[in-house]
């Protein structure tokens, strides 16, 4: 039976993060990060993380096993939150292409939520390009408020 397990991430998982961003497409990078990073800045991304978030609990790892429960699992989505300020929290999530519609993105997505409110906040914020229709209809599904900036970019908020 195929699984997928949610995971905090921590700096143990650091490498499989970095593979897992770099295994992107070209077009799934642009989407999460609104441009199209080099490895090196990839790389440089998750170093950052580490002296943000890992230690608080604050980016999560979707890990998929394939059926194989011997094999290692594989870390395919990675959900992130940043503190704005004293009430909102915004976040970005990723799941590679070719295990969506596995509902990875929902999970990681109500963790994140979850996550929110265990920590006292009250709002969340997303911003991404217009294109990318995966992460559009995920926070519509959510129940975000979607606000177009301009023509590429939207913003998206949920009161919780």
């Amino acid at each position: 039976m195929t699984t997928i397990s949610l995971k905090n991430l921590s700096l143990k998982y650091k490498d499989d993060m970095i593979a897992h961003y770099i295994n992107l497409s070209q077009e799934d990078k642009r989407a999460r990060f609104m441009y199209t990073p080099s490895e090196e800045n990839i790389k440089n991304y998750v170093k950052n993380l580490d002296k943000i978030n890992f230690s608080s609990g604050r980016v999560f790892g979707a890990f998929y096993n394939g059926g194989d429960f011997k094999a290692k699992p594989i870390l395919i989505g990675i959900a992130h939150l940043a503190i704005v300020d004293d009430k909102v929290v915004e976040i970005s999530l990723s799941v590679d292409s070719r295990y969506r519609r596995l509902g990875c993105g929902s999970m990681l997505m109500n963790r994140l939520i979850t996550r929110t409110q265990e920590i006292g906040y009250c709002k969340l914020k997303l911003s991404c390009l217009s294109i990318n229709r995966a992460m559009v209809n995920l926070a519509i599904q959510t129940g975000f408020t979607i606000e177009s900036d301009d023509k590429s970019t939207l913003k998206g908020f949920l009161d919780l």
